[in-house]
């Protein structure tokens, strides 16, 4: 058995009495009377209100010398690849607007060109841009703000769930197409005039 020395008397006790068997004074961790305990809170709500910047005191009045900084506008979100550029265009007019394809081939319903600009492919049907596919989207949140960065102002989608948001009849296009992941823009797909 562990022996302590008394805190008031200075007599050995076990380490686990609760009072001094011989002066009667508490052991155990030291007491606090309910007065110190509310004047430390009273202390700490001080100190706190001291450090975290909330002060009561009224503020002063604006220095009028001063020039007034307007907030920037919001601006308008900077579109990846404008989609209604190339809507209906030939091989030929696309290529003058967004830059030569990488590589195209065969489909069976039409020529199929992929172009470096946002990683777009394009199915042309009857020689004319009609199937669109905007692969460079990943920076772009997956919502009704996403049609901004293809060209297409902002709307609610005729369909929505987690996997796509899609618009009928949008800007005269056939359907827009929107998938995530991630919480961001997969890719957009747009089928301008053929289902």
């Amino acid at each position: 058995m562990a022996l302590v020395k008394c805190k008031e008397c200075g007599a050995e006790i076990s380490k686990k009495a609760k009072t001094c068997p011989k002066c009667g004074a508490p052991q155990g961790p030291k007491q606090y009377s309910l007065g110190k305990l509310l004047v430390l809170i009273v202390f700490g709500v001080f100190l706190y209100s001291l450090f975290s910047g909330n002060s009561s005191q009224t503020p002063s009045p604006p220095n009028t010398n001063q020039t007034k900084v307007a907030p920037a506008p919001k601006q308008k979100a900077e579109p990846v690849f404008d989609v209604l550029s190339v809507t209906g265009k030939s091989k030929n007019e696309v290529a003058s607007i967004i830059g030569s394809p990488k590589s195209c081939s065969s489909t069976k319903y039409g020529e199929k060109c992929v172009y470096s600009k946002a990683e777009v492919e394009i199915v042309f049907i009857n020689q004319k841009a009609d199937w669109i596919t905007v692969n460079q989207l990943n920076a772009v949140p997956y919502g009704e703000g996403a049609l901004e960065f293809i060209g297409l102002p902002k709307s609610t989608p005729s369909f929505s769930n987690s996997n796509v948001m899609r618009w009928q009849n949008k800007n005269g296009l056939l359907e827009v197409s929107i998938f995530p992941a991630g919480g961001k823009v997969d890719y957009a797909y747009i089928k301008s005039r053929t289902k």
